[in-house]
């Protein structure tokens, strides 16, 4: 869990950005699987977790399969929808 703080605070800090790590979807999709747990100990970083993932886009995962896109995806919506509940 520290290890996902760390990354959030980077991100926070400005340093960090799902656009730099999207070209690696198994990491992706890690922080993402990952981001519910942290809502659920850290509700603050609820609302900076949902304007990231809106702006995210799969525009940097061009040229990956179809399927490793949509699994994304599909990750990022089961988030924003756990979050929501």
């Amino acid at each position: 869990m520290k290890l996902l703080e760390g990354i959030i605070t980077l991100f926070a800090q400005g340093l960090g950005d799902l656009r730099f790590m999207a070209n690696n979807v198994d990491f992706l999709s890690a922080i993402l699987n990952s981001m519910g747990n942290l809502v659920k100990l850290r509700p603050a970083f609820a609302s900076w977790i949902v304007l990231t993932l809106s702006k995210w886009t799969p525009a940097p995962l061009a040229g990956l399969p179809a399927s490793s896109i949509r699994s994304v995806e599909k990750a990022i919506r089961i988030l924003l929808y756990n979050i929501s509940r």
